[in-house]
């Protein structure tokens, strides 16, 4: 996995990647709520080393013939 510092990083993880597209669907109000909620359940799982991002990966490979 990959450590991160504080949950802001985490967040920025959120906004600037595919996930975006889900919290933008939120209005204004919905989406600073979730960010404040989602942040201090985030917040919650740091440890010594930071909070963990673990993420899945599947690489292939292939070749038209």
């Amino acid at each position: 996995g990959y450590p991160m510092n504080d949950a802001e990083v985490w967040w920025r993880v959120i906004w600037y990647a595919g996930f975006r597209g889900l919290v933008a669907q939120l209005s204004e109000p919905q989406l600073a709520q979730f960010k404040q909620e989602h942040l201090a359940e985030i917040s919650a799982l740091r440890t010594g080393q930071g909070i963990p991002l673990n993420i899945t990966a599947l690489f292939a490979s292939g070749r038209v013939a």
